[in-house]
């Protein structure tokens, strides 16, 4: 399978965060799950639109920090705790690198951080900007780019890799299981 048709299916990888060591307090949430896309991927089979902030970086992207609980059945929409836009001033360049939306048409990609945050992240028992920063930081430590460029498995159109090849680079990257 190539590697652009992988990535396009958001990389819903088991890599699982135990709650008790990231959350304050959530409600039934027991782990939650960084769940990246590769942009390339996702715009060969989707128009896409060049985010009104300029080009993002040319690596995965966050798709979102989703909450789960044991059952692995989605936790969302635990309180009413509004967006506030001002709390993401200091996060706003990086998060126009990593957690852009290149969805037509153009944005900035506020709309996209203010659902996640309604849908998953008043689940966490975070602060809004804590929120944000524990997957800007998780996607940082995972660096799958680096960890499949060290496999051998770089993007491209033409060259195809195998999903065992990309699970496994991954897997030994993240120390933890793409399965599941």
């Amino acid at each position: 399978m190539a590697f652009s048709c992988v990535t396009a299916l958001t990389l819903f990888m088991g890599m699982m965060l135990f709650a008790s060591s990231l959350l304050v307090s959530a409600a039934n949430v027991d782990f939650l799950y960084l769940v990246l896309m590769w942009p390339r991927a996702y715009c060969s089979q989707s128009v896409c639109c060049r985010p009104t902030t300029g080009m993002p970086a040319e690596d995965f992207f966050i798709r979102g920090l989703w909450t789960y609980n044991e059952a692995g059945k989605p936790v969302t929409r635990c309180t009413r705790e509004p967006y506030n836009s001002t709390e993401m001033e200091g996060l706003e360049p990086e998060l126009y690198e990593y957690w852009s939306s290149i969805k037509c048409p153009s944005n900035d990609g506020s709309l996209y951080w203010k659902k996640a945050w309604k849908t998953y992240g008043t689940c966490t028992g975070m602060y809004q900007p804590t929120y944000f920063e524990t997957a800007l930081d998780l996607r940082a430590q995972v660096d799958l780019l680096t960890a499949l460029a060290n496999k051998g498995i770089t993007p491209s159109e033409t060259r195809k890799y195998s999903m065992e090849s990309i699970e496994k680079a991954i897997e030994e990257a993240t120390k933890s299981n793409t399965g599941d």
